[in-house]
């Protein structure tokens, strides 16, 4: 791409990270590893990362999206250690912190993430990646990186204007008319995902 990767140097003590664990966790279905890196798409953007202890190595395409996007998506600016302490409150929790350490939450975006767990109803995460990835190769737009072939997540209004069979075709099964009733329901402004995270918790639920 004529482009230099960049890098973002980690302290292990106030930041842990680990990108396996991050990426290969069933939280997110978009994400390939290609070698020692994982490849991905993100608000329209192929992302490649990849980890030297806790050195993170990155670009992106079509344009450099800078350290505060890396930053965001894998909420490096989470306190993680403070969580990871008000949660640790039994055997099987401190296990888990153990074996899954850096572990972090992915900051989705909520409609790419809402569509995602409605085709994760009762699958397999290979199944999912494949749903997923129809959705994509059917609505969304292509995107190339180092001759390899993404697609950018749809539109709300190309999946409310989907009719069920273009679902169907995508392999949603009997997912496909909760598909198109949520992209509808967003697309009237009868939910408001991004409105969300400005209720309490009590209040979002």
């Amino acid at each position: 791409m004529g482009r230099k990767a960049l890098e973002l140097e980690l302290n292990p003590r106030t930041t842990p990270f680990t990108l396996d664990h991050t990426l290969h966790c069933g939280q997110a279905f978009r994400w390939k590893k290609v070698g020692e890196n994982w490849v991905g798409v993100v608000d329209e953007t192929v992302v490649r990362i990849s980890q030297r202890e806790n050195v993170v190595d990155y670009e992106t395409v079509p344009k450099d999206r800078g350290e505060a996007f890396i930053t965001k998506y894998f909420r490096l600016d989470d306190d993680l250690p403070y969580i990871t302490s008000q949660i640790n409150r039994d055997s099987i929790i401190a296990d888990a912190l153990t074996r899954f350490h850096g572990l972090r939450i992915l900051r989705q975006d909520p409609w790419e993430c809402l569509i995602s767990f409605i085709c994760a109803t009762f699958s397999t995460i290979s199944r999912i990646r494949r749903m997923v990835q129809n959705l994509c190769q059917h609505f969304g737009h292509p995107l190339t990186y180092k001759g390899l072939q993404f697609y950018s997540f749809p539109e709300k209004t190309a999946l409310a204007d989907a009719s069920i069979n273009e679902l169907l075709d995508c392999n949603l099964g009997y997912r496909a008319p909760y598909v198109k009733q949520a992209s509808q329901s967003l697309m009237e402004d009868k939910l408001n995902l991004y409105a969300l995270k400005e209720r309490s918790y009590e209040e979002a639920k």
